[in-house]
This record gives structure tokens, sequence and C-alpha cells, in this order.
């Protein structure tokens, strides 16, 4: 009775499973519908918003796509020229570099869109894109 209810392993085996089974979708599904036959949402009130997702692979696993150009252990790349074009990260291709605005650090990232009712503030959609594509409807 006085267990943890939640121990991270278990949780970390599982959510591989919950997302390809469309578990979560199918909650998200659900919380809408409940939403709307309650009459939450409006069909006129609704706001866009961005955020960059920071992927879970280092600055180190962004390489060269050819394994002929790669050298040392990919920990210096001082006044190497990096681009998504000729290089990907070897843990997490699908990251892409990115960076919000002129002077900041490009990151390996992904970009989040979310759809929100702004009269309850109830998400209504939502997508993740690759850092370098365009929102698609």
């Amino acid at each position: 009775m006085d267990d943890d209810v939640w121990v991270s392993t278990v949780f970390s085996k599982h959510r591989d499973r919950l997302l390809d089974k469309g578990t979560v979708r199918e909650c998200f599904r659900s919380v809408l519908e409940q939403a709307r036959y309650r009459d939450l949402l409006s069909e006129e009130h609704f706001s866009v918003d961005g955020t960059l997702l920071e992927a879970w692979a280092s600055q180190k696993s962004f390489q060269p796509k050819d394994p002929e150009d790669r050298e040392g252990d990919g920990s210096d790349f001082r006044g190497q020229s990096r681009r998504n074009t000729t290089h990907a990260s070897v843990t997490d291709p699908d990251a892409r570099l990115y960076k919000k605005a002129p002077g900041e650090a490009s990151r390996l990232a992904y970009l989040g869109h979310v759809l929100m009712d702004n009269r309850q503030g109830l998400i209504a959609a939502e997508q993740v894109t690759s850092a370098e594509s365009q929102l698609v409807a």
C-alpha cells in the first residue's frame, strides 16, 4: 500500500507501446469529445502557437553523413560548416539543426505546433514536425 505508484523503468519500457498503439491519441480524442459534448470548445476563437522542442541528441552526434568525412570522436567541430544537408545526428537522424533567431545557438530540435481554443484554453490539435518543415494543415 505504501509502494510508489510509478516506477520509471516500467514506464520507460511501456512508453513506446503506448505511443505505437495509439493509446495516447485515443485519450486525447476522448478528452476533446467530452469537451465538445459539454460545449467547452469554440468553433470561432482559436489560435496557433509553436515551440522549439530540443532533441535528446547531443551536438557531438551531429556528424557528416558521409562516413569518410568523419574525423576523431566528433567533439571538436570548431571551424567546421555544419548543415542539415551535409550532416545528421547518428543517434536521432530525424532531428534537425535549428535556431529560432539570429544570434542564438543552433540546436538539434523539432517544432511543436498547438491549436488552442481561446475561450477555455483547451488544446484542440497538435503536431510535431521536423525543424525545417512547414506546418501542414
